[in-house]
């Protein structure tokens, strides 16, 4: 997501959730104050509104699913190609 590229959220909330199940004191998540910025940088602290987050998120999840669903598109043709090495999990059961 744009908005929140200068803060290298990807990597910080993956690393340090999956990793360490905390922020460590990097960042804040809440729906309390900033409602109107993607995030606030207070004393070495990024303060992320979920509001504004999930706002931003469903942006993207539209842009990713109208990318992927147009057959014409590269990143249609770069899914189409890695699920041939990475196959897409699906229900094998047989409509059970």
């Amino acid at each position: 997501m744009e908005e929140y590229k200068g803060i290298k959220l990807y990597h910080k909330a993956r690393n340090t959730l999956v990793h360490n199940y905390s922020s460590r004191g990097q960042f804040d998540i809440d729906n309390i104050g900033f409602d109107d910025k993607p995030y606030t940088l207070i004393n070495g602290i990024i303060h992320i509104n979920t509001n504004v987050f999930i706002h931003y998120l469903e942006i993207a999840f539209n842009r990713a699913e109208k990318d992927l669903t147009d057959t014409s598109s590269e990143q249609y043709s770069n899914a189409l190609e890695n699920s041939m090495y990475y196959p897409v999990l699906v229900d094998t059961r047989g409509g059970h």
